[in-house]
């Protein structure tokens, strides 16, 4: 009951805000003030039914998100729990009918980056390779750096390579310079 009067409230406050004003009681005939009242109720339970079902896939999306920055170590199965991640966002959409809300693979795959998930990172960095131009050189570098955190230092090194050959004006390509001819040096020294 405390619910329903809490629900009643709030469709009132709302109507206030929005500068409706409620209907006056009228003298013998309160048929005009519970037809106000049911739609209030019907209105507050359709808001509160909308409130509970965007709050679900919130949590949905959070837990997803936990599982992708909670992966045990970047390896394999990691990459795969991003893949499945992301997949899985677009089935709950596709089987409730309603539009998939884009999701933003540069800035996931930033996250993992940032969070030591280096093959979720590789990932979603190769799911944003459609981004805007302006990104490509930092995706690449990214890609890069995540190839050289998981030990593939001669793919890594091509691809700093490529950043440089590319986009030589680029801020970002001094630093795939900088890193190519750390990889470079470490060879040599590795080497001796």
């Amino acid at each position: 009951m405390k619910k329903f009067a809490a629900l009643v409230v709030l469709v009132v406050i709302a109507r206030a805000a929005l500068g409706e004003q409620p209907e006056p009681p009228s003298q013998g005939n309160t048929t005009s003030s519970e037809a106000t009242v049911e739609k209030a109720v019907l209105e507050a339970t359709d808001m509160d039914r909308g409130l509970s079902d965007e709050l679900a896939k919130l949590d949905e999306l959070k837990n997803e998100i936990r599982g992708l920055l909670n992966a045990a170590s970047p390896d394999e199965a990691s990459s795969e729990a991003a893949e499945q991640a992301a997949t899985a966002t677009e089935d709950s959409a596709a089987a409730t009918n309603e539009p998939l809300e884009p999701v933003d693979a540069l800035a996931a795959a930033d996250s993992l980056y940032l969070s030591g998930n280096y093959t979720g990172a590789l990932t979603m960095y190769e799911r944003s390779e459609g981004a805007k131009a302006d990104d490509i050189c930092w995706i690449r570098l990214q890609k890069a750096n995540c190839l050289r955190w998981l030990g593939r230092a001669s793919e890594a090194a091509g691809l700093y390579q490529t950043i440089i050959t590319e986009y030589p004006e680029n801020y970002w390509a001094q630093e795939a310079e900088w890193w190519l001819k750390s990889i470079q040096w470490q060879a040599e020294h590795r080497a001796r």
